[in-house]
């Protein structure tokens, strides 16, 4: 609490540190390392410039504040969200503050899943909204 940047300093390493859920330091199967021909999510993830995903890492927290909103708490499952996007941030700093910066990779899975089903989900339901509002039904082949 006596160095507010301290919170801002250790994000901003750790966003920097961070290379995916997968860590491919260790032997991850019983032949040895993954090969980078097996796709994986992670391959995806880390070739997402650094810059990319600290947009990403940020822009739940304008979520959060838009889905505080009246208009769109109408539309939108905005207590599933909200607590998403707390847990999170609270897996995110858990690590952080637990176990620093130390194998970082390994400690921040729970994060990455809570991450990638934020954004499928959010961008599902985005989609769901968008077909509501057009009024696009689903009909049986005749």
């Amino acid at each position: 609490m006596k160095n507010p940047n301290l919170f801002f300093d250790l994000t901003h390493q750790a966003l920097h540190e961070t290379k995916g859920w997968i860590n491919f330091e260790y032997p991850q199967t019983e032949e040895g390392k993954l090969e980078d021909r097996i796709f994986t999510l992670n391959h995806q993830i880390i070739e997402l410039q650094s810059q990319y995903f600290k947009y990403l890492f940020y822009i739940p927290i304008l979520i959060f504040l838009l889905l505080l909103t009246p208009f769109l708490r109408k539309i939108f499952p905005f207590k599933q969200y909200l607590i998403t996007i707390v847990l999170l941030y609270l897996s995110f700093y858990a690590t952080i503050f637990g176990d620093g910066t130390f194998e970082l990779t390994k400690h921040l899975f729970v994060f990455y899943f809570i991450f990638l089903y934020f954004y499928f989900s959010f961008s599902f339901q985005i989609l769901l909204i968008l077909l509501r509002e057009t009024k696009f039904q689903f009909r049986k082949p005749s």
